[in-house]
């Protein structure tokens, strides 16, 4: 199942199948999956794929539902975290001789079990019928993915905003300001069908920029593993050489991803998808 809202039924139906591909798409990593790393590392993909489509249609579950099942999600994400960062460290000591791409970044290949996550070109073609269920007498229920755009964008552009105001983010700013690009990739990911042509774009985009940042937490993380060693100062000096490079240009793409007010962005969303609706013969 591609990880999009489907043109042909309501998104009612639509979210809890993406969440039920997504969560059978984990266990079959873990369970059928010949590489343990790749494995692990496309199970915990999976679950976020999951939490973010969740996250996307917030306005239309209760609170308690939403919390609960994000939770379940979480912890069952933690518990392949450990495995993925000691897999990371190593991966990260190989990437530190490799070239330096662009915009200044250092980008020695693929990180670990990157593989695959590109979405296809434009070529796609959009899928006819109308998605989007607009019944339900409370606001929230009817807006609800609009809803949960806004907040979603609007967590990320407060988190972008941290990241700028401090000279020197520390590292748990940095990754949580990379949880919410992970979020805005997905959900843009989902709401490409509305017009591909742009949206796939941008989703890249934000793509790109949550690899810059994953790539920043993976050196924080080796860094943290290396601080205090009498022998390590010359790999210290180059973490935090590609770190700043990575930082730079992480900011530069997030000030044009996050340039808009979320109501702003969210209504955007809305006239792309609403006229999506439109054209595929569905009630705007």
């Amino acid at each position: 199942m591609v990880y999009e809202l489907d043109g042909r039924a309501p998104v009612g139906r639509t979210v809890p199948a993406i969440l039920a591909e997504e969560l059978d798409g984990a266990v079959a990593r873990l369970r059928d999956d010949a590489d343990r790393t790749r494995g692990v590392h496309e199970a915990r993909r999976h679950l976020k794929k999951a939490r973010s489509a969740l996250r996307l249609v917030r306005g239309a579950l209760d609170h308690g539902v939403l919390g609960r099942e994000q939770e379940r999600l979480r912890q069952a994400a933690r518990r392949l975290s450990a495995t993925r960062d000691a897999q990371v460290a190593v991966a990260t000591l190989d990437r530190l001789a490799g070239p330096r791409g662009a915009a200044g970044a250092p980008r020695a290949g693929p990180r670990p079990g990157r593989g695959g996550a590109r979405r296809p070109g434009r070529a796609r073609r959009r899928r006819g019928g109308g998605a989007g269920r607009r019944g339900g007498r409370r606001r929230g229920r009817r807006a609800g993915g609009r809803d949960g755009l806004r907040h979603e964008y609007r967590r990320g552009r407060a988190a972008a905003g941290e990241v700028e105001a401090a000279q020197e983010p520390d590292a748990e700013q940095l990754h949580a300001w990379r949880r919410r690009v992970k979020d805005l990739w997905y959900h843009l990911r989902l709401l490409s069908p509305a017009w591909p042509w742009v949206l796939e774009d941008t989703a890249e985009q934000a793509h790109d920029l949550s690899e810059l940042l994953g790539d920043d937490h993976d050196l924080a993380n080796l860094r943290a593993l290396l601080a205090g060693r009498d022998d390590a100062a010359p790999l210290l000096a180059a973490v935090d050489a590609h770190r700043a490079d990575l930082q730079a240009a992480a900011r530069r793409l997030g000030d044009r991803l996050y340039a808009e007010p979320p109501g702003d962005f969210a209504a955007r969303m809305g006239a792309y998808y609403r006229a999506w609706r439109t054209e595929c013969g569905g009630s705007p």
